[in-house]
């Protein structure tokens, strides 16, 4: 009969720690996760851990699995408003900009001070700027600045509402308020695209051109990279000529201008600029990287995979590198290179990591550890399915399924066989479909 009172005591050690703030949230969820263990019912402390795994989700980055805490969690505790608050900031995070401005109008209206929620009305305004709401951003400023709130951030976002509305962007002001939060540059560089892409490029040219200076250069190439990603070739492609023109580093510039030209399926483009990187940059191994992407766009396999040896011995050299080397080593029955290439942690996009998915799959099934074969084939071939239709080259795609197509052929285990035949089927699917859409 103690499982009560004990399981009380703790879930109220535990609203304690959370009143010391984030220091204390360490505390607070193994309280929590305690007094959940003794009373499994306890009508709130479930929902409290859940509170605290969602923030501790948002902090790395996983906004889908902070929602889904934060949505069952508000279901719980209804009356938690500092729960849908935090709920509105994830949505926000995920870019779900209308459920965010659902969320924090309804916490403000539930009786959330608004004197001491200068965050949340930020974020109320960034969602309506970026749902192209100006006239109800302009009215939240307002509603912010009757009950005296002033952060920096949502200073500089009130500068930015008023200059889009304006015409003009108040640089001076802006660069100023920037200097104050220069965390709240990428949020700057995101509505610059944003508004690139509608078409308005002067005042975008405004907003990247609050930054200092000697930045321009490199945020129209963020703004032309995170374009490429969204598929919006056109504002990729004016942010480009910015970056020439803001006198931006050449190698960087023609790596951009090969890379917008690989999108574009523009092989000998893609060549000639990736070309001129490398003799701009020194023989860097990025820029042998980018060679090398653009001769697998080509068809030429072996030149490629020399760009990408040679990029390893200039540089670090990414999973893309790193998992074409190895599958030349592998291929050439070099194991131990091989395995080599892999003993340091190397990072990529979709294709540097199924390259080096389909290269560690190989070492795998040679050393017959065929339960980890398994798994990276799995890996790889979700990487492949997700790719960008750009970067899945016809060669490359050919070679990768070949590779796994062999691996999972050498794999002969009866504890596998329906996840083997399932691997198999989806790699004759996957290999299908991408050959198909590249003619």
């Amino acid at each position: 009969m103690l499982r009560r009172p004990v399981s009380n005591l703790l879930y109220d050690l535990a609203r304690l720690a959370f009143a010391v703030g984030t220091w204390g949230a360490g505390t607070a969820a193994r309280l929590l996760r305690l007094s959940v263990a003794v009373w499994p019912d306890h009508p709130r402390a479930a929902a409290w851990l859940m509170y605290v795994e969602a923030l501790r989700a948002m902090r790395h980055g996983d906004c889908e699995a902070a929602i889904a805490l934060l949505k069952e969690a508000a279901a719980r505790l209804p009356d938690a408003v500092v729960i849908r608050a935090n709920l509105g900031i994830a949505y926000a995070l995920e870019g779900a900009y209308d459920d965010a401005i659902y969320n924090i109008e309804a916490v403000f209206k539930e009786g959330w001070s608004p004197a001491r929620a200068g965050d949340l009305w930020a974020i109320l305004v960034w969602s309506y700027l970026r749902t192209g709401r100006l006239p109800r951003a302009k009215d939240t400023c307002e509603r912010a600045a009757e009950h005296n709130v002033d952060t920096p951030r949502l200073l500089l976002l009130r500068a930015v509402v008023a200059g889009v509305q304006g015409g003009a962007v108040p640089t001076e002001e802006i660069s100023r308020l920037l200097r104050v939060t220069p965390t709240s540059a990428p949020m700057v560089l995101e509505y610059a695209q944003y508004l690139a892409a509608r078409g308005k490029h002067e005042l975008a040219c405004q907003l990247i051109e609050s930054l200092p200076p000697e930045s321009w250069g490199q945020g129209y190439r963020v703004v032309a990279y995170s374009a490429l990603n969204a598929g919006d070739m056109g504002t990729a492609s004016w942010a480009a000529a910015r970056c020439e023109e803001a006198g931006d580093d050449a190698a960087a510039v023609a790596m951009l201008r090969s890379e917008i030209a690989l999108s574009q399926r523009h092989a000998e483009e893609a060549l000639s600029h990736a070309r001129r990187a490398l003799e701009s940059s020194g023989n860097s191994a990025e820029a042998h990287e980018q060679l090398g992407k653009a001769l697998l766009s080509c068809g030429d396999w072996a030149e490629a995979v020399a760009q990408m040896i040679e990029a390893l011995h200039t540089g670090k050299g990414s999973a893309l590198a790193a998992g074409l080397a190895a599958l030349a080593s592998i291929n050439a029955g070099d194991f131990a290179t091989a395995r080599g290439l892999f003993t340091g942690r190397r990072t990529g996009d979709g294709l540097g990591v199924a390259c080096a998915h389909v290269a560690q799959c190989r070492i795998m099934q040679h050393e017959e550890n065929y339960e980890e074969a398994l798994k990276l084939a799995s890996w790889a071939l979700d990487e492949i399915e997700h790719l960008h239709a750009w970067l899945a080259l016809e060669p490359l795609i050919e070679r990768l399924t070949d590779e796994l197509s062999f691996a999972l052929g050498q794999i002969s285990s009866a504890d596998n066989s329906d996840e083997l035949a399932d691997l198999q089927r989806r790699v004759a699917h996957i290999r299908a479909h991408w050959l198909s859409a590249s003619q």
